[in-house]
This record gives structure tokens, sequence and C-alpha cells, in this order.
């Protein structure tokens, strides 16, 4: 976790509480489907397949799990906040203590509104750490708008302003441990007869589970929640950590 340093211990619990409540959703989900009729979707043939597909599609998805997902993800946003409060001078939280707010842009401010709008954000902090914030911008990116810290604040925006965040069933296999080492061997090796092995370890050790996945992350589709969610709490936490040398 974020370890030592005083000043942070309030996002570390921060942190603590975004785990844990994703080791509750993560749960949660499991349970949704492990008490459903198809746990694990039959491919013997078209016609089951088919009605077990159509059996969680026509199911209705807890509202409670995108609650949680919006939940952790305010978790994770706020954590960015409370960090640029503790970098920020008493003078800028006595003075403007609604104008504190780490920055999070796609898109390079240019115009005078723009340029004042961020500056504003970062002006209680120090040189050295305004100049790494702005290094930490999704505009200095290719994409932006696939950026991990993009993406927790436009869920944290979308989830407190408009609506909840949407997820939905689909399916996937599920990689077993065969096949993922039969993967490797193939990713290793990239042979036309290890390739073959792997396409017969899936279909035995690989089955096909409904999943609850995020329609939109990022500019992708049809992510899994929870992994989704522990790839933003891991990018989450090296970022604070790396802050830990602007501390006294």
């Amino acid at each position: 976790m974020l370890g030592m340093v005083h000043e942070l211990d309030g996002i570390g619990e921060k942190i603590k509480r975004v785990d844990e409540c994703i080791g509750n959703l993560d749960g949660e989900i499991t349970a949704f489907f492990s008490e459903s009729q198809y746990p694990v979707i039959p491919d013997q043939d078209v016609e089951t397949f088919q009605m077990a597909c159509d059996y969680h599609l026509s199911r209705e998805i807890p509202l409670r799990f995108r609650v949680l997902a919006g939940e952790i993800v305010h978790h994770l946003r706020s954590c960015f906040d409370h960090l640029i409060w503790r970098l920020s001078s008493d003078q800028k939280r006595l003075r403007d203590p609604q104008g504190i707010e780490f920055p999070v842009f796609d898109i390079k401010p240019l115009n005078k509104n723009e340029i004042s709008r961020f500056k504003r954000k970062v002006q209680g902090v120090s040189g050295s750490v305004k100049a790494h914030i702005e290094e930490l911008q999704p505009y200095n990116l290719a994409y932006p708008q696939d950026s991990h810290l993009f993406t927790i604040h436009q869920m944290d925006r979308f989830d407190k302003h408009q609506e909840l965040a949407m997820i939905i069933c689909v399916f996937g296999r599920r990689m077993g441990s065969l096949a993922h080492s039969a993967f490797m061997d193939y990713k290793n090796t990239k042979s036309r007869e290890v390739l073959a092995v792997l396409q017969e370890v899936i279909k035995m050790d690989s089955p096909i589970t409904p999943q609850i996945t995020f329609k939109e992350f990022g500019l992708g589709e049809h992510q899994a929640v929870v992994q989704s969610l522990r790839e933003l709490s891991h990018h989450t936490q090296t970022i604070i950590s790396d802050f830990k040398r602007f501390f006294p």
C-alpha cells in the first residue's frame, strides 16, 4: 500500500476501501452467476447455447452493481483531489479551497479561459509538483480518452451528474490453467503446431461463462468490470506513490 508518509495515510485508507469494495463486488457478481440456471454456457449444440445466452440476457443485472462501481470510481477520483490538497499551500487552502482540484484535461488548455481554469486548480503547489501534474495530463498521450486517469475522471463525473456506469452481460471464455500454459507456449514459439494444441486445449479448459462488463471503458467496449476497476486502482496507487518524493 501507500506506506509511511503521514500526509498520505488518509489516501491509503481510501485505497484500502477501494480494494474492499472491488472484492465485495467480485463476490456479488460471482454469486449472481453461480446461483443462476447456467453458470457455465453449454456449447455442445447451437440450440442449447442460444437458450443459455437468452436466459442470461433476459436477467436483470442488479442496479447495486452499478452503484458499487460508481462508489469505487469516486473513491479513486477523490484520492487525486486529496493529494493536491495536501500538496497545496496554506494560503491557497484559506483563500480558495473550492479551487483546489487535481486537473484532468484531455485537450491541452490553449485559450485564456482554459489556461486560467487549469492554473487555478494547481495554483497552490510548488513548481516541481505542477510540472509533474502537467506530465500526467491525458492530453500528452496519443489517445487521451483511453488513459486510466481520464477514465476515472469521466466515470466519476458521469456518475455524480448524469447517470450510473452502464454495465451489461456478455459471454466469453474463462481461460483455465492448462489453456493459459498452452497460450504462453504459443506466445513464446509462434509455431503452427503449438497453435493447434492451444485451440484444442481452449475447447477443453476454457468454458464459456457469462460476464459483467462496462458498456464503455475509455475507448474500449465490454471490459470486465472487476478487472477494469482493479486496473484503475493499481494505476491510482502507482501515481500517488510517485508523489511521495514531494513530501518532506
